[in-house]
């Protein structure tokens, strides 16, 4: 509970990391934190987990089989097509329950619409 802070005007709550010389895929796979996510469940309608890119930190694979979904955030002409499909298999692969694709920074044909690109189920 102290650990949790509201940011001014913000109706979220946030529980930030913080440096630490643990890794944190061993963090991420103890008992500890599976007991965290799951009294944060009984409290919270939606909890949000922010990972790093799949394919240089362990964290992402090691928090997907936790998760009820996964967004996975493709960047419009940034992102290597083989890159995403390397990332989206190793989270598969990994016991992701089901990846939705959502496209950052493109342009809509019309600016009103948006949705997500595909899902992936298991």
């Amino acid at each position: 509970e102290d650990v949790v802070t509201q940011p001014p005007g913000r109706s979220v709550d946030l529980l930030m990391g913080e440096a630490t010389s643990a890794n944190a895929a061993d963090v991420f796979s103890t008992r500890r934190f599976d007991d965290l996510l799951e009294g944060l469940r009984a409290r919270y309608d939606y909890i949000v987990l922010d990972a790093p890119p799949v394919l240089h930190f362990a964290e992402a694979r090691t928090i997907a089989p936790r998760a009820d979904l996964i967004i996975y955030l493709v960047r419009a002409g940034h992102s290597v097509t083989r890159e995403v499909r390397r990332s989206l298999k190793s989270l598969h692969t990994a016991g992701a329950p089901a990846i939705d694709i959502a496209l950052t920074r493109g342009r809509a044909a019309r600016p009103w619409h948006f949705g997500l690109l595909g899902r992936l189920k298991r």
